[in-house]
């Protein structure tokens, strides 16, 4: 745990930048505390699988890491292309599961630091700028690191 609160974390991050890009283009496999606690501000949240948990302590490997990005949907309405982005975002990012929530959002779990967009022709213009708006670094290659 930091030793800074998370005031004190905002205030030097540059912005709410922090180390994330740095952190997203590394080989490691999860974000520190400080780049953690920014991420919020940016709807997404570091988790771990609780279920291998235990497991994976016992044979000596570091937690099962991924991302779940939160959506938010201002009023609750939204356009059938931005439903079948959340879709596509939850089948070639994620674990295949969209939730949505009680204050008019969307939830995308699984999300694997690395994972590559499958099919990137699925309507390309409209996913890059999806993509480009919720998860802080976008490459034109469409791998989203």
């Amino acid at each position: 745990m930091s030793t800074k609160s998370v005031e004190e974390i905002k205030k030097e991050s540059h912005h709410l930048r922090g180390q994330i890009v740095e952190t997203l283009q590394s080989e490691v496999s999860h974000f520190e505390e400080a780049e953690y606690q920014l991420l919020k501000y940016h709807g997404t949240y570091q988790q771990d699988d609780r279920d291998l948990r235990a497991k994976r302590k016992q044979e000596g490997l570091d937690k099962a890491y991924s991302f779940m990005v939160r959506s938010k949907i201002p009023g609750g309405e939204m356009t059938a292309e931005q439903y079948l982005m959340h879709e596509v975002m939850s089948d070639d990012l994620a674990n295949h599961t969209l939730r949505i929530t009680t204050r008019q959002g969307f939830q995308v779990h699984g999300i694997l630091k690395g994972r590559q967009i499958r099919n990137p022709n699925r309507n390309q213009h409209s996913f890059t700028a999806f993509i480009c708006r919720h998860f802080i670094v976008c490459q034109d290659d469409h791998v989203i690191t």
